[in-house]
């Protein structure tokens, strides 16, 4: 590049990163919002809810089998998402991370 050009190519790629952050982020917070509402949680807030934090097992949101259930199918309504299997159900529902994940690989809804 000559010096004192404008990089347009490099500009265009940091504002694509940053709206793929933005989206990633959007999709936590709208997964995180997902949980409180479906599974009718009171006491806690999106904001209290780790990315990375197990979902299941976590005193903080002392979920159970059932929650599981309504969490697949609140994940599917909204969504779109199918899991047939139990096993990739597990695993997809270990995280918001790994939530928003599956969801940004296999959703229909768009």
């Amino acid at each position: 590049m000559i010096p004192g050009r404008y990089d347009l190519k490099a500009t265009t790629n940091k504002v694509k990163d940053q709206d793929m952050d933005n989206d990633a982020k959007a999709l936590h917070r709208e997964i995180k919002q997902l949980i409180i509402t479906s599974l009718k949680i009171s006491d806690v807030t999106a904001d209290e809810i780790e990315d990375g934090a197990p979902i299941f097992g976590n005193p903080q949101l002392g979920l159970d089998s059932l929650d599981a259930v309504e969490l697949f199918v609140a994940l599917q309504k909204t969504y779109g998402v199918k899991i047939d299997d139990q096993n990739l159900a597990r695993d997809v529902l270990q995280s918001v991370d790994r939530i928003a994940e599956f969801v940004r690989g296999n959703r229909t809804d768009q």
